[in-house]
């Protein structure tokens, strides 16, 4: 039988071993904690990120995410916004072309947003947007033209144009020319089973079969927009659809907004 002091020994040594497991299991503990607090703040900023842009002075090879090393094109920013995420991008020159720098002659840009939230903060700027000489998909029927740029709003995404400038304009030698009838190519904002928001905006335009939201029935679930403290100035058309799809599946939702007559709904 063992004695006394082996008895005490024993009991030590299991402490000791106690000890030490509650000790590693302690640490591992905090490694868990310490590693499950930075996931989620790893994960929070991939998903809701800002970039800047500079259409003009930035570059693509910057990261964007401070003032002092812009992106290039407004193209890249909504790119480097993953599936699900949010993503603020702010101008800090006017914009003329998604990919930066002047629009190319006889070009056309339609941006798509699907599945990700984005908000194009102006900042002051202007976004000036012309006519091109091109029809859509070569029809050649009637002399018409395009508008150079737009967004095009598809399934579960949402897309905020605010504070600042947008000018439409027809390019030299266009004037008095239709803008080729279907949406893709002559409104502003094109939504699809979205959601669009226009705030502190003032939208000019010279082209009066311009329109600021389109509605294509090819998939034509509709969408809703709302408007606040947006000024129109010149011509134009606020809503229009095509393929036979329906004017009131655009849901219109207008707080502060001037408009002249010479801009329909």
């Amino acid at each position: 039988m063992a004695n006394t002091s082996e008895i005490t020994d024993l009991i030590n040594q299991t402490t000791k071993l106690t000890q030490t497991v509650l000790d590693k299991v302690g640490e591992i503990d905090n490694k868990v904690d310490r590693a499950t607090s930075v996931v989620p703040s790893a994960i929070r900023n991939m998903f809701d990120q800002t970039f800047y842009v500079d259409s003009f002075n930035g570059s693509d090879q910057n990261e964007g995410k401070t003032s002092s090393k812009p992106l290039k094109s407004f193209s890249k920013a909504i790119d480097l916004v993953p599936l699900g995420g949010t993503g603020k991008i702010v101008l800090l020159a006017d914009m003329e072309s998604f990919s930066g720098g002047h629009m190319p002659e006889d070009s056309v840009d339609g941006k798509y947003i699907w599945n990700k939230h984005i908000t194009l903060d102006l900042n002051g700027h202007t976004w000036t947007i012309k006519t091109v000489a091109k029809n859509g998909w070569n029809d050649t029927s009637k002399p018409t033209v395009s508008l150079t740029t737009n967004i095009r709003v598809g399934s579960d995404g949402f897309f905020k144009l605010e504070n600042g400038n947008v000018v439409v304009r027809y390019s030299g030698g266009h004037e008095g020319l239709p803008l080729y009838g279907h949406v893709l190519h002559n409104s502003l904002c094109v939504g699809d089973n979205s959601r669009i928001a226009c705030y502190n905006l003032t939208i000019d335009s010279n082209v009066p079969t311009f329109s600021l939201l389109g509605l294509d029935n090819w998939a034509g679930t509709g969408f809703a927009c709302h408007l606040g403290q947006v000024t129109l100035r010149g011509s134009g058309v606020i809503r229009r659809q095509v393929n036979g799809a329906s004017i009131d599946d655009i849901t219109v939702r207008m707080r502060a907004l001037s408009r002249p007559q010479t801009w329909s709904i």
